[in-house]
């Protein structure tokens, strides 16, 4: 009896023992197929995301509460106690208790949810568009499209967030009002409805614009700097790759901090404020506010609790840039590594506090078991993959497919195989014709050779005995040679050094725009009118019953007494704008100090003090002196002379320190002459004092003491005479940087006027400084309207525009340069042109026209007009019967060389490269030049034997030698092809008549099933050096089978997704099965067991599933877990 009970207790256990299981599994199951959903899998980043943020909230929400209350004190006042961090944190405990410091806690998680999620949602947005744009060209996402995806999601996330922060700010500020006037807002919820009941639902915006710029100015500082920090620190330390990155985020963290503080500040000061008692509010918007505080409070408001803001952001980009990612098994990393997310993606999750999902291209989930073969079709083959290709014949084999072998009792699918021949893969070398640029882009500049000129003021060295040492005579010339010669700069560095004098021009042509907007300003023109007499504006005014001289003469006569007046009034204290000069060594720049007398005028009420005191720089007193014209019903336009960074290397350079001289060594026969001529000096001292001579009789009358001594009276001191200090000398280039051009109404035109520097008015090529001068450079000159228009005037003041300063523009150094810089002055152009804008471009167009030819050999270089033979490039050469315009000589002996157009300078290529832009060389054409066959100091293996570039070298042809390539028509269907079997369609114009070019994938091999002749279309080269590879993109058939060709094409796409639906159809009965089967073996294990013992242990098999038993259950979730990137996409988890 006992043995049945046991064999009964035994049967209970293992069967609660497998309903356990089964449930388990089946709970475990249902909770896969939930996460491992298409939709599940896209939120799971963001819902992550958004978690993230919400705890790193609930951590630093007392320093947040601290930074609001530290900018919310002493508004309106620029006195009183500033507010410490500690001091704030001590105020709040002690009015209140500690959990005072988690004030609006749950709007600071809402807004966390809402705005976290909501960027990545975004940011995964635009960078899906952003990788099919850059895959449909061809190229990758740079740095620049990644910023702009990072700002635009960061802004629209930040609008979308905008409410849950102004409940944020309003909860934690309510605290600072009177007892009477709080709201004591119990949530978020109660806050916000709250706000939308007496303000309306706009208010819930308001600080939306501040926001927006703020999250976009943390982004940028985030963006701009960390990767910056962290290549100088791996270039310029040792430290490891954590410390780097972790020292690189926190400079980061201090410039998204300092950039978007001041915003930040603006934000809180713009939700916190209530309209007052009057009903309005204290601040209209942004722009208003910054006025207001910076008036009133100072603009170091702004940075108030900087140091508590930091606080709050960097240990976020510390955090967020690197972090130990969990151990996992190799299956799992080796699915990490062949996910699809592109990197900026999987940076930007891990800057969210999270790591990528696995790749979503397959929907099934990875299993841990074996399984067997699913029964499935096929999927396309690549373009590329070799050989025999079915199109449906075999199952695919994975982890997830392998299950019992008892399943292979499904057909499959099975389709005729088509055998696809491999194309033969076809190779070129770089001709020598197409490396002329790449060649010449490394330019050999011009260099000052008066910058190495030995000073002339040397000491000249006593005459010593001749000694002869070769091996030091050539040490010290070695020694002496070095560092005297100037190496041309790479094509990196040119290309980095033009993006610096791109960016240097826009951020001058902005200063110079500001200058003229003050300028107009009133108080400013009023503080100067004062000091113009009624004589001079009314010269300077000249009525319309003058004739055309008279008005002019009235005009001269006012700017002469205007001029006079200025030069006594005014007084030069202070350095103004100078060239900039690059360093050549970086110790140059960290051992630079700022000159003690530069210009202090750094905003509007320094201006406004200078125009009252008449006091500061040439440059300050140019734009005064505009305004005061100005303010006298003057037409007046202030110009500048832009001094940007030179992209070339020819210019001169920062000066080094100069070392401290060394004593020389004094012989003593140096020191003997030097006391001779010491003492001499002395006796002639005391020869030359006047003295009174010996005393006389009629001296000595009346002494009581006269008989004793001769008495001899001193000299009586000589009064001191009064000295004058002089003014304080400043080192400054002899031309200037600021003048001013008056309008001359009489013959509508703008007339240069300079009253500072050089005193002149009406002499516009007296402005222009020599090439040798290191504070100034003549290259851009910009005239400024009083309405804020602008023009380029350089040809007005430029004495050979063409031959010198047109090569320091950037027209010349890049291809569309001249491109580039119209669209910067657009924005200073006038929306209508009037007539006497006209007039002026026509006299500019006059004076470029007028320049005569040069008389400098190196001038004619690059000119746009004139070309001499020895400048003329590989690729280019002269037409046949060019008539030159003239001669110039390169030398005292040397012979003249001829002058010709540049019109009459073709461009020349080889038979080849013409073949690839669709011409073809006319037979029997003689080359029109020879180019000479470049040096190899090893036969490439690709090298052909019957090689075109023979002894003579490479013969190239003008395009009037050449005609447009006629490819050899489509005949019976058959394509024409060249030996490597593919057919070239370099552009659209060389498709053979009668077919078509089909740019598709699937192209090829939908024409290989089809049975329809084609040849691949090669479509260019892909050069790594000198060696290139065929680039094929589809393929060219006949024109009669294009319709059948797209629509087996999109039979292929169908039948790939019919494959994916199949896979995911198997994996849902598979799963159904393992359903099913349990089902079955749970009822045949509970078959014997009465109804009442089956509801015991059931209620049994619950109750041990509530105490938290171990299940296989959260292995599912292994897979979310990936590898956090180093650099994090740039955001700051908030």
């Amino acid at each position: 009896m006992n043995s049945i009970k046991q064999a009964i207790e035994s049967a209970r256990s293992r069967t609660s023992d497998v309903m356990n299981t089964a449930k388990r599994s089946e709970a475990a199951a249902k909770a896969s197929d939930v996460i491992h959903t298409p939709v599940m899998r896209a939120a799971l980043p963001f819902i992550n995301g958004g978690i993230a943020g919400m705890v790193a909230t609930s951590v630093i929400q007392p320093v947040d509460m601290v930074k609001v209350r530290i900018q919310l004190a002493g508004e309106g006042t620029t006195g009183g106690p500033k507010p410490t961090p500690l001091s704030v944190t001590r105020h709040i405990i002690s009015s209140g208790k500690v959990l005072d410091l988690y004030t609006g806690l749950s709007a600071g998680l809402l807004r966390q949810a809402v705005y976290t999620t909501a960027r990545l949602g975004f940011f995964d947005t635009f960078m899906g568009r952003l990788t099919e744009r850059a895959k449909a060209q061809n190229k990758q996402i740079g740095f620049s499209e990644r910023a702009t995806a990072g700002l635009a999601a960061g802004g629209l996330a930040a609008m979308i967030g905008n409410p849950a922060d102004l409940a944020l700010i309003r909860m934690q500020s309510d605290g600072l009002k009177p007892l009477a006037e709080r709201k004591n807002y119990k949530s978020v919820i109660d806050a916000l409805g709250s706000i939308a009941k007496g303000e309306g639902i706009a208010a819930l915006w308001a600080g939306a614009a501040p926001t927006v710029v703020r999250a976009m100015a943390l982004n940028f500082g985030q963006l701009a700097f960390f990767s910056e920090a962290k290549a100088q620190m791996k270039q310029n330390t040792n430290l490891s790759a954590h410390a780097q990155t972790l020292s690189a985020s926190a400079i980061a963290g201090f410039f998204a901090s300092f950039f978007s503080l001041p915003f930040d500040f603006v934000k809180t000061r713009l939700q916190k404020q209530q309209k007052g008692p009057d009903g309005k509010l204290p601040y209209k918007g942004m722009a208003d506010c910054f006025t207001k505080v910076a008036r009133q409070e100072g603009v170091m408001r702004f940075y108030r609790g900087f140091g508590t803001y930091y606080v709050r952001i960097a240990p976020h980009a510390m955090v967020g840039k690197r972090r130990n990612a969990p151990q996992r098994s190799s299956r799992q990393r080796s699915n990490a590594t062949d996910g699809n997310e592109p990197d900026i993606y999987q940076e930007m999750l891990a800057e969210a506090g999270m790591s990528a999902p696995p790749a979503v291209s397959s929907p099934e989930r990875p299993l841990k078991r074996r399984r067997g073969v699913v029964p499935s079709i096929q999927r396309p083959a690549e373009p590329n993959e070799p050989a025999k290709v079915s199109l449906a014949t075999e199952a695919p084999k994975s982890e997830l497919d392998q299950q019992d072998e008892s399943d292979d009792e499904e057909e499959d699918a099975e389709f005729e195989d088509v055998v696809i021949p491999e194309p033969i893969v076809q190779t070129v070398e770089l001709e020598s014709d197409e490396e002329e640029d790449e060649d010449e882009d490394v330019n050999f500049e011009d260099v000052d050779l008066l910058m190495s000129l030995p000073d002339g003021d040397s000491e000249q060295q006593e005459p010593k005995e001749l000694e002869l040492n070769l091996s030091a005579q050539k040490a010290a010339m070695t020694s002496k040679q070095g560092p005297d010669r100037r190496r041309p700069i790479t094509n990196e560095e040119r290309e980095r050094r033009i993006d610096i004098h791109k960016t240097h021009l826009i951020c001058l042509m902005s200063h110079v725009a500001k200058r003229n907007h003050w300028c107009n300003d009133t108080q400013v023109q009023d503080a100067l009118r004062s000091r113009l007499t009624d004589k001079m504006v009314q010269y300077l005014t000249p009525g319309t019953n003058l004739s055309q001289f008279g008005r002019t003469e009235s005009l001269k006569n006012g700017l002469k007494l205007v001029a006079d007046m200025w030069k006594a009034q005014y007084e030069i204290t202070e350095r103004g704008m100078r060239r900039s000069l690059w360093a050549e060594e970086v110790e140059q720049l960290d051992s630079y100090v700022l000159p003690n007398d530069m210009e202090s005028c750094l905003d509007k009420s320094d201006f406004r003090e200078a125009a009252r005191t008449l006091q500061g720089s040439r440059d300050v007193g140019a734009q005064l002196y505009c305004a005061l014209l100005r303010s006298a019903g003057v037409r007046a336009r202030l110009v500048c002379s832009l001094q940007p960074l030179a992209f070339g290397s020819a210019g001169p350079t920062l000066p080094k320190a100069k070392e401290a001289a060394k004593p020389k060594s004094v012989s003593k026969a140096e020191q003997m002459l030097s006391q001779v001529a010491k003492y001499r000096e002395m006796a002639a001292a005391v020869s030359s004092t006047p003295s009174a001579g010996p005393s006389t009789a009629r001296r000595r009358l009346g002494h009581p003491n006269a008989s004793d001594y001769n008495f001899e009276p001193t000299a009586a001191p000589t009064k001191p005479r009064p000295t004058f200090s002089s003014p304080k000398q400043i080192r400054e280039s002899s031309y200037p940087i600021y003048w001013v051009e008056i309008l001359d109404v009489g013959h509508q035109k703008w007339q240069p006027t300079d009253p500072v520097v050089t005193h002149t008015f009406w002499k516009p090529k007296a402005f222009e400084p020599p090439i040798t001068d290191r504070e100034n450079c003549l290259s851009y000159v910009i005239a400024f309207n009083a309405d804020g228009t602008a023009k380029d005037v350089t040809r007005r003041y430029a004495k050979g525009y063409a031959a010198k300063t047109r090569k320091l523009r950037i027209e010349t150094a890049l291809d569309d340069g001249q491109k580039w810089w119209r669209k910067v002055m657009k924005m200073y152009k006038p929306k209508t042109t009037s007539d006497l804008d006209q007039i002026e471009d026509i006299e500019l167009s006059g004076v470029e026209a007028r320049e005569p030819m040069p008389r400098n050999v190196q001038d004619f270089k690059g000119h746009p007009v004139y070309a001499l033979e020895r400048h003329l490039r590989r690729h280019e050469v002269l037409i046949p019967g060019a008539v030159p315009s003239g001669t110039v000589a390169a030398g005292a002996r040397a012979p003249l060389e001829k002058v010709f157009r540049r019109k009459d300078v073709r461009i020349a290529r080889s038979a080849e490269k013409w073949f690839r832009l669709g011409y073809e060389v006319r037979p029997g054409e003689i080359p029109a030049k020879w180019l000479p066959k470049r040096a190899q100091n090893k036969r490439s293996r690709y090298e052909e034997e019957d090689h075109d570039e023979g002894d003579a070298g490479t013969p190239i042809y003008t395009v009037d030698q050449a005609e447009i390539y006629e490819p050899p028509p489509v005949r019976n269907g058959r394509i024409p092809k060249n030996k490597f079997g593919n057919i070239e369609v370099y552009v659209p114009g060389m498709v053979p008549k009668g077919g078509v070019h089909i740019a598709s994938e699937y192209a090829r091999r939908a024409a290989y099933a089809l049975g329809i002749d084609c040849a691949p279309a090669l479509t260019g080269f892909q050069f790594k050096g000198r060696q290139g590879t065929a680039v094929l993109n589809g393929v060219v058939i006949a024109k009669e089978f294009e319709e059948a060709i797209h629509a087996t094409i999109q039979g292929m796409l169908d039948l790939e997704q019919e494959w994916e639906d199949e896979k995911r159809r198997y994996v849902a009965l598979k799963l159904w099965r393992r359903l099913l089967m349990g089902l079955r073996i749970r009822e045949r294990i509970w078959s014997g067991v009465g109804e009442e013992e089956r509801k015991e242990a059931e209620k049994q098999a619950e109750l041990e599933a509530e105490l938290g038993a171990e299940s296989d259950e959260t292995e599912e979730f292994d897979m979310v877990v990936d590898d956090d990137d180093e650099e994090g996409g740039g955001f700051l988890v908030e």
